[in-house]
């Protein structure tokens, strides 16, 4: 299996004044897949974002624009923070959308041993909704949220020892729903040292298949960064 991969993504802002602005990002990304077939896995993206700011209310409206094989998608981005103590807490609630790409590069970099041969290929649909809190105390930063997402044509991995490809892990797609609750937490003990943690409990539930194969109910990391004061060196280390 080979696979080439040529992505470019130019932005611009056209509008930007004391309380509102509006961005626009067009992605256009080339893929070309060859195992016992060539396929052209090409992506093209439009998405025009406008923000409202103020004291009291931050709002984002926009709309993610997908064109794969003639055939175009729109999602939604839309998501309003209401400041409720000044930055210690934001309320946070919001929609959003967009086309996962699912290629060979990006299901390896997800398990080393998925089988080469792909026969079967398709983008993830997404649609999130979300609701939390985020803010900063005592020089802890915090975020924690909730949230319901409906991915068509998710991409799942399952082992099957007796088939022909025993040993590599087998791409099947399904309809799946997840709920889930996420935390995460910055904290810079150090001015130059930074520590991130992370972790997402979800609940899947699936149109055909049994299980959510391979893909973790409990989603957790920890970062370390160490930037030397007066230097452009950094140091990053990470466990999961």
């Amino acid at each position: 299996t080979s696979e080439r991969n040529v992505r470019m993504d130019g932005e611009f802002t056209p509008l930007k004044t004391g309380e509102h602005q509006l961005d626009i990002l067009v992605a256009l990304d080339f893929t070309t897949l060859t195992d016992t077939l060539t396929r052209k896995l090409n992506n093209f993206l439009f998405k025009p974002s406008y923000q409202y700011f103020s004291d009291r209310l931050i709002i984002t409206a926009g709309i993610n624009i997908y064109n794969h094989r003639d055939e175009f998608k729109y999602f939604p981005e839309i998501e309003v923070k209401l400041p409720v103590s000044g930055d210690q807490m934001i309320a946070i609630i919001g929609i959003d959308g967009g086309l996962l790409k699912n290629d060979y590069h990006s299901l390896y970099s997800f398990n080393n041993y998925v089988q080469s041969r792909l026969d079967t290929l398709a983008n993830t649909n997404l649609i999130a909704i979300h609701a939390g809190v985020e803010g900063a105390i005592a020089g802890l930063e915090y975020s924690a949220s909730v949230g319901w997402r409906q991915m068509e044509d998710f991409a799942l991995l399952n082992f099957e020892p007796n088939d022909e490809n025993a040993g590599f892990f087998r791409v099947i797609f399904d309809d799946v729903n997840a709920t889930y609750v996420q935390a995460q937490f910055v904290w810079h003990p150090l001015e130059e040292i930074t520590l991130d943690i992370d972790g997402a409990l979800y609940f899947y539930g699936l149109d055909r298949e049994a299980k959510a194969w391979h893909r973790s109910n409990l989603q957790s990391s920890i970062t370390a960064n160490w930037h030397p004061l007066n230097s452009d060196l950094s140091f990053s280390g990470q466990v999961w």
